[in-house]
């Protein structure tokens, strides 16, 4: 059975509750203080806007490193390409 664990986090100041499993605590108060600090970041760019729209900015921003972060470790065409080869090699060396 997983170990579960209930952390709270504070996101723009409100608490959320989190049930979770324990090996990802870390990760959640990474993303918790990320968050914040996106927040905090475009509450400093635009003073006058208000909270949704920066939670919207932040939430897109976030959102948009992510989508990067992983289209750059995206492994699988180059294990295609070398599964290719590797069967390209052991075809030529049988012959």
């Amino acid at each position: 059975m997983e170990d579960k664990l209930t952390i709270t986090l504070n996101i723009a100041g409100k608490h959320i509750p989190l049930t979770i499993s324990r090996e990802q605590e870390e990760m959640y108060r990474k993303a918790g203080i990320l968050i914040n600090e996106k927040l905090a970041v475009y509450a400093n760019i635009y003073p006058n806007r208000d909270n949704e729209t920066i939670l919207q900015m932040a939430l897109i921003d976030i959102a948009v490193h992510y989508s990067a972060a992983k289209d750059r470790n995206d492994a699988e065409p180059y294990e295609q390409l070398l599964k290719n080869m590797t069967s390209e090699i052991e075809d030529a060396l049988r012959n």
